[in-house]
């Protein structure tokens, strides 16, 4: 499942732009993981240092 970031909890600090190796990850109002990109590979949830980004449940 694509990964979702908790804009409560995000701080905006583009760590997850520069992790996403598909360019799945973009700023609107808040970050926001384009799911039809996505691959599911992590880095973004590795490298978010709010802890912000979660694996999205069914």
């Amino acid at each position: 499942m694509p990964a979702t970031i908790r804009a409560d909890k995000c701080i905006l600090c583009g760590a997850c732009l520069v992790a996403c190796p598909v360019h799945a990850i973009v700023r609107k109002t808040v970050y926001e993981v384009m799911e039809e990109r996505c691959t599911d590979c992590g880095r973004c949830i590795n490298y978010c240092i709010a802890g912000a980004i979660e694996e999205q449940s069914n």
